[in-house]
């Protein structure tokens, strides 16, 4: 069976998967859903119906960028997209959660959520009392 990669072009979240496969040299299919008509197959991998899903050589399914980008970096180590301790490592998937969180409030922009238009894509950081400064590197 061959890796597949179930994505969208404008997928933030499955190009963060294609970069990592890149950078891995691992081959993959890639299937482009259309999120707005998804299909039973699709819908059958992906509880959430979202992308990415990526569906391993033995048939295993995982789903959310952020836990297939760190089953590809344990499966297949080098080069290390995590690096460093256990700390770092800690240190850099919440870097990676905070830029999530910042690219879902930056394509909900132009949305209204509960009466709220937010147009300033570190509202929920500001709300939450994080000083934004802390998350620069």
């Amino acid at each position: 069976m061959v890796r597949t990669l179930y994505y969208t072009q404008r997928s933030p979240y499955a190009r963060k998967v294609r970069i990592v496969l890149a950078e891995k040299q691992l081959r993959c299919e890639l299937k482009e859903t259309d999120i707005n008509n998804k299909s039973k197959e699709f819908l059958g991998l992906s509880p959430i119906g979202k992308v990415p899903v990526l569906v391993n050589e033995n048939g295993l399914v995982f789903w959310d960028s952020t836990l297939i980008v760190e089953y590809l970096d344990e499966t297949y180590p080098r080069p290390s997209f995590y690096q460093g301790d256990r700390i770092e490592r800690l240190c850099c998937r919440q870097g990676e959660k905070l830029a999530d969180s910042l690219i879902d409030n930056v394509v909900s922009n132009s949305h209204y959520e509960n009466g709220y238009h937010r147009t300033d894509p570190f509202s929920k950081i500001k709300l939450a009392g994080m000083p934004i400064q802390s998350f620069a590197y």
